[in-house]
């Protein structure tokens, strides 16, 4: 994640408009975000993915998240909270937060 990396083509057959049969291309891979951390192969996972989804805001989920990509794991639900995975967290009935 966050790396620019070059991109070389080689063609015989393409008909390209100069005589140049090789192409390249930059492409910049995006940084991690909000509610994924980066894992140690270097590629973004979402908190909470390998999960079955349930349906319904008043079941107690039980899914991590994230709220920095630069977490080194993700983070369990606290008891207090709903977690839907990623960084979508909100509080249970009779718990309140200072953000939305």
């Amino acid at each position: 994640p966050g790396k620019l990396f070059t991109l070389r083509v080689s063609s015989e057959t393409l008909n390209l408009v100069d005589d140049d049969k090789n192409r390249e291309f930059l492409l910049q891979v995006r940084h991690c975000q909000n509610g994924e951390i980066e894992t140690t192969n270097h590629e973004c996972h979402i908190c909470g993915s390998n999960l079955s989804t349930r349906a319904g805001y008043e079941e107690s989920v039980s899914r991590d998240y994230s709220l920095t990509p630069s977490d080194q794991s993700c983070k369990s639900c606290p008891p207090e909270a709903y977690c839907w995975g990623g960084n979508s967290i909100g509080p249970k009935e009779g718990y309140w937060r200072i953000s939305p």
